[in-house]
């Protein structure tokens, strides 16, 4: 509700996510294979993360963790 209008997400895919900019923040990577604290999408599921703007996200331990360990075993996506 924040963001551009629906039509301009890019299919949800790991090319579309890997290394794209946020549009909220643009200095941040969405995905960054291999690096979980260095992707936007993963400082948006923990609490409190440091210069991270909004609230957090609601998902279950179970659904952060698999999130974590999907971007963790990217090594080698471009």
């Amino acid at each position: 509700c924040h963001g551009p209008a629906p039509k301009l997400f890019p299919t949800l895919n790991a090319s579309a996510l890997v290394r794209q900019p946020s549009v909220r923040q643009p200095d941040r990577a969405l995905v960054v294979p291999g690096q979980p604290l260095q992707s936007y999408l993963i400082q948006r599921l923990l609490p409190n993360y440091p210069t991270v703007w909004g609230e957090p996200k609601t998902l279950s331990d179970d659904e952060k963790r698999l999130l974590i360990r999907w971007v963790m075993e990217m090594n080698g996506v471009r």
